[in-house]
């Protein structure tokens, strides 16, 4: 019977692959812009860079919108939420395969990349946040919002990688748009920030949460947000046929109501340098057409100072002329509880599934017949 069932199996999957539809991936499909965004009465933008005055703090800092000269002067020399989990050892084999991480989303070479990134590279003091004021040309910014390209001329993806990080890159808007239609029928609101910078390390750390939550009881929470991309790559004989960046077919799932193990270090970042008061990080899965969840992660200020310790240590050893080899925390003591924890607070009482949305309840411009390939 099992060898009946695995027959059945690959007779429906050959069929499904003879039925599919390949394209190329419409990123930007029924997309809210960042405008679309901004103009909403539930979402608090930040001022224009041009008109902010005074930069006198840290906390000032938060102010430059993430499509800013200053955001991106500022994560120069700075361990920030796209490096942490790299840095802290999480994406090295030994530790990916204890957190379930992807092959495409860990090993050595993240923190290789992570090392170059940081080495030989200062970073601007408090005492120079003065020079973050004024006017100032800087290219390839355009951090967000939805992707740009060529009137009459269709992308070219030469990989599901690409297709993911643009499909998330464009979506953005519309996930935090989620969040926020959510939070204000409870009375809440969502705020866009900038680089929130945490206290003492002499301005070492740092994180840029999608925004900030204020719930109805008047809590603070990190935003983040996470677009699940809805295309998988052909494998059938049709799609080898096609051009490379046409072989893509629509496998959209239901909104997860879990969280990766390997973003615990965010979205802890994301809580420690929103400041104290933040009591965790309200995390937004979506997906194309089948809706999107969201969940809350409950603050822990033990795993946070453990985090920073490791963080501290690849500091310290590894922006010099020593560099990290593979696996290179694994026997430091301590490390394994480390990763262990990480694992044990994408679970249980720690994660809240606090409510699923419709599809039908996602703000997304145009009907919703249109195809999802351009």
């Amino acid at each position: 019977m099992r060898l009946v069932g695995l027959l059945v199996s690959l007779l429906l999957a050959s069929l499904a692959s003879i039925c599919d539809t390949y394209g190329v991936p419409d990123v930007n499909w029924r997309a809210l812009s960042e405008s679309q965004l901004a103009e909403l009465d539930n979402y608090d933008r930040l001022p224009e860079p041009e008109t902010v005055k005074t930069v006198a703090s840290r906390f000032d800092v938060r102010l430059f919108k993430q499509s800013s000269w200053q955001w991106r002067i500022m994560h120069e020399g700075r361990i920030t939420t796209s490096k942490a989990s790299a840095a802290a050892g999480l994406l090295e084999p030994a530790a990916a395969s204890i957190l379930g991480v992807p092959k495409t989303l860990c090993g050595h070479g993240k923190a290789l990349g992570a090392r170059a990134k940081l080495k030989g590279v200062g970073r601007l003091g408090e005492e120079r946040f003065g020079e973050l004021v004024g006017e100032r040309e800087v290219e390839g910014l355009g951090l967000g919002g939805v992707v740009e390209r060529a009137k009459g001329k269709k992308p070219y993806y030469p990989h599901i990688g690409s297709v993911r990080m643009a499909w998330g890159q464009s979506q953005e808007s519309t996930a935090i748009a989620v969040a926020a239609d959510y939070f204000s029928k409870l009375g809440g609101r969502v705020e866009e920030v900038g680089l929130c910078l945490t206290e003492g390390d002499d301005g070492l750390f740092g994180a840029s949460p999608d925004g900030i939550v204020r719930d109805g009881n008047g809590n603070i929470w990190a935003l983040e947000v996470k677009n699940h991309c809805p295309f998988a790559e052909g494998r059938g004989a049709k799609a080898k046929k096609l051009d490379r960046s046409e072989r893509y077919i629509v496998r959209d799932r239901s909104a997860p109501e879990s969280v990766m193990p390997w973003v615990i270090p965010q979205l802890m970042l994301e809580s420690y340098a929103v400041g104290e008061e933040c009591q965790g990080a309200v995390l937004v899965r979506l997906t194309a057409t089948m809706g999107a969840s969201i969940l809350r992660v409950k603050r822990d200020d033990t795993y946070i100072q453990e985090l920073l310790k490791w963080l501290r240590l690849f500091n310290t050893r590894y922006l010099g002329d020593e560099e990290p080899t593979c696996d290179f925390f694994a026997d430091e003591p301590g490390h394994r509880e480390f990763v262990e924890k990480t694992l044990e607070l994408a679970s249980g009482d720690n994660v809240e599934v606090v409510e699923y949305v419709n599809s039908k309840e996602v703000r997304r411009p145009g009907g919703r017949t249109d195809s999802l390939f351009l």
